[in-house]
């Protein structure tokens, strides 16, 4: 994976889990070594539960580090409010040194 990629927060509706050469989990094998932290969650009225569930357990099953949690809810706006909070924590705490990050130019852009 891009060494700029510093966390990963999965959204389980633009993933595949079972095996093909684009699965998120064939993906995560090849690149084990330098995968960022790992975090996703799901409602457990979500209609993407099994394939959270099954990635989750992949992800256990190959020893990659990560963080999966279900709360009650589906795949909807209510829920994604409700836990946005633990997702922005998860970046926030994962975060590159500053000193790493490229500081923008300030002034006026010229053509």
């Amino acid at each position: 994976m891009p060494s700029f990629f510093r966390t990963i927060e999965i959204d389980m509706s633009l993933c595949a889990v079972e095996a093909s050469e684009c699965a998120v989990i064939d993906l995560m094998r090849v690149h084990r070594a330098t995968l960022p932290p790992v975090r996703f969650d799901c409602g457990t009225s979500d209609v993407l539960l099994p394939q959270n569930r099954a990635l989750h357990a992949a992800m256990e099953a190959e020893h990659i580090p990560h963080t999966y949690e279900e709360f009650p809810g589906g795949h909807d706006w209510t829920y994604w409010q409700t836990h946005l909070a633990e997702s922005l924590r998860f970046f926030s705490g994962n975060r590159q040194p500053v000193e790493a990050c490229p500081r923008p130019r300030r002034g006026r852009v010229r053509p």
